[in-house]
């Protein structure tokens, strides 16, 4: 998947993320659309969490 800074859905919810992009994501367990609700991590390039929580959106940004 080609991701550019924005904020999207997730199809499915992700109980493990990685990021291998060269963006900070923020990954979310939304209630009202994307980036709303409960923010569970933000992880930098290249980076991983194997326990963030239940997450269904991701917001990126531009370093």
């Amino acid at each position: 998947m080609y991701v550019t800074p924005g904020c999207y859905p997730l199809d499915k919810i992700a109980k493990s993320v990685s990021n291998q992009t060269q963006y900070r994501i923020v990954f979310w367990n939304a209630t009202l659309g994307c980036a709303t609700g409960t923010k569970r991590v933000t992880l930098g390039p290249g980076t991983y969490s194997d326990n963030p929580g239940t997450v269904n959106s991701i917001e990126v940004y531009k370093i």
